[in-house]
């Protein structure tokens, strides 16, 4: 149910036996949920970071750009 390894391992998993569909639902539904925070996260940096400095950030400046609101 780790969302990084979740299509891999659910398509796995559904061929070698049948899950449950919870268990489908839960693995589709958290990797759709990862994506979009990592996207937010992506912008949020992409916004204030690159367009406004331009220059290449450290990843201290990384985190802090993500947590800035």
């Amino acid at each position: 149910m780790i969302p990084i390894y979740a299509p891999m391992v659910m398509f796995v998993r559904v061929l070698v036996s049948e899950p449950p569909l919870w268990q489908i639902l839960v693995a589709i539904g958290g990797t759709g949920a990862t994506v979009l925070l990592f996207v937010w996260v992506a912008a949020k940096i992409f916004r204030i970071g690159v367009l406004s400095h331009g220059a290449t950030p450290t990843l201290r400046e990384l985190w802090r750009w993500a947590r800035a609101g």
